[in-house]
């Protein structure tokens, strides 16, 4: 994870909890569902920190976020 990373609405993130994927972010909209990713789930919070990317669902679970890197 980058510090101090900044948040980019129309970028790609992993969404990670406890070293596993579990969902994805797609231009500002979450999605879970492995393998394909494609269930939208409802409103979310993302915060910039010094540690990185934190994205809380709703129900107050919390989430890292990693960028996705296009090749």
């Amino acid at each position: 994870m980058e510090p101090d990373q900044k948040y980019d609405p129309l970028a790609r993130y992993d969404v990670m909890h406890g070293g596993i994927k579990v969902g994805e972010v797609v231009k500002g909209i979450y999605y879970e569902g492995p393998p394909d990713f494609r269930q939208q789930v409802g409103r979310i919070e993302i915060e910039e920190s010094p540690g990185g990317l934190t994205l809380t669902r709703e129900d107050g679970t919390m989430f890292v976020l990693v960028p996705q890197h296009q090749a």
